[in-house]
């Protein structure tokens, strides 16, 4: 099975997914555009963001990306997409899709297709992030997530979603979807528990998106901190990923966001490393994970509290790292998820060819 992942690589996610499959055995290409400095793009193609202009070098770079895209769809024999839009120009990438007449299935992985109006329902601090941030604060209302839905319907994808983005997906255009959790290569990460004795300890958060994860909430709880304990803060930005995880190792605690509702791929890159993350994690969602997610449930509200008793409570963090590596192994082993996306893959594969064989001539 010829697997290609596509166009963006989001939260490193496509790159993972590209070296979990090629190491466990199958074959998996990956190709990228407009790739951050803040995610590893390992063993895929990534290529440089478009030339806006439509001159000479931007007209020879769509056709170098038409050219890329046109060989690698061809070779494969399914595509896994992710994120919210065709990247060619006239929908030429969906158009070779449908060419070659090939199966895909497309990952949402946040704000692609979030809906504003679920969000206002169930979750008071992200309204209130976007009253305070407007249009500026990454949220798609319900018509604009229809549309996406809707377009790759018809091109013929099948959903893949993670915990937290079922409640998006629309019924009507999909009222089966495939459940796949986040990947990361988990046998890489070893495991740094956080020392039971050490009384000054490392926090950090490497926000994607400050707005997003709630920082301007996180650096005030610091700041009223920093007078009545001992311990050291650092804030992380643009670094690239794997300068990321080298100081992620390190750490004593580590927050993931305070305003989503849900974890995201770096609160499993710190639990696998043997933290206690710290993490918001909206009503709503508390029965979708498993039981034994050992989150530090946090908001905006109390996450001064919060963290003033992990500084206080050394043994705590200590215990919660071993119990963030346990969940890892349990529920995001890099083998047996690269074996649940592999039968997805043979699903949709099998169902694709049912429909080719079962279509009028």
């Amino acid at each position: 099975m010829k697997v290609l992942h596509l166009p963006y690589n989001v939260a490193s996610v496509a790159s993972t997914s590209v070296r979990m499959l090629n190491k466990y055995g199958h074959e998996a290409q990956g190709v990228v555009i407009a790739a951050n400095t803040i995610t590893s793009t390992d063993d895929i193609i990534s290529l440089k963001p478009y030339i806006l202009k439509k001159n000479a070098s931007g007209i020879k770079q769509r056709l170098q990306y038409i050219q890329t895209l046109y060989k690698l769809i061809k070779w494969a024999d399914i595509l896994h997409w992710y994120w919210n839009e065709s990247v060619l120009p006239l929908q030429l990438d969906f158009r070779f899709k449908k060419l070659f007449n090939k199966p895909g299935v497309v990952e949402w992985l946040g704000s692609d297709i979030r809906i504003l109006e679920i969000e206002l329902q169930d979750n008071p601090y992200f309204k209130r992030a976007n009253d305070h941030y407007g249009q500026t604060f990454k949220v798609t209302h319900y018509n604009d997530s229809y549309k996406v839905q809707k377009e790759f319907l018809e091109n013929g994808f099948e959903p893949v979603v993670t915990t937290g983005m079922t409640s998006y997906l629309i019924p009507e255009l999909f009222p089966k979807y495939y459940s796949l959790r986040q990947r990361i290569l988990s046998d890489n990460f070893i495991p740094k528990f956080p020392d039971a004795n050490n009384k000054r300890p490392l926090i950090i958060h490497s926000p994607s998106s400050p707005e997003f994860k709630g920082t301007e909430f996180i650096l005030q709880a610091i700041d009223k901190l920093k007078p009545l304990y001992d311990f050291d803060f650092k804030l992380v930005i643009g670094m690239p990923h794997q300068q990321a995880l080298e100081l992620m190792q390190q750490c004593d605690i580590y927050i993931d966001q305070l305003i989503l509702g849900c974890h995201g791929y770096a609160a499993c890159e710190a639990m696998a490393f043997g933290k206690p993350v710290i993490c918001f994690v909206k009503d709503s969602l508390l029965n979708e994970y498993p039981p034994s997610l050992p989150l530090v449930n946090a908001n905006p509200d109390n996450i001064a509290h919060v963290l003033a008793d992990l500084i206080s409570d050394s043994q705590l963090r200590h215990d919660l790292g071993i119990k963030g590596r346990a969940y890892i192994d349990a529920f995001h082993d890099e083998k047996k998820l690269t074996d649940e996306m592999v039968c997805i893959y043979e699903d949709v594969m099998r169902k694709h060819a049912l429909k080719k064989i079962n279509a009028p001539s």
